[in-house]
């Protein structure tokens, strides 16, 4: 689940399978979710959607 903070200032709400790309600080942090337990946490500063750099397709 992504949410993220109000200062950040989206131009609309994230939904569950948007593809974005995030900017921020890694952290080491334990944290228990509904889909199990992880020992990072990212801060987010920049949140933007996914665009790919080049082509992938052949």
């Amino acid at each position: 689940m992504v949410t993220p903070s109000p200062k950040l200032n989206l131009s609309k709400p994230l939904e569950s399978m948007d593809v974005i790309w995030i900017e921020g600080e890694l952290k080491e942090a334990r944290t228990k979710t509904a889909s199990g337990v992880s020992g990072y946490t990212l801060e987010a500063v920049q949140i933007y959607p996914y665009t790919a750099l080049h082509n992938t397709k052949k």
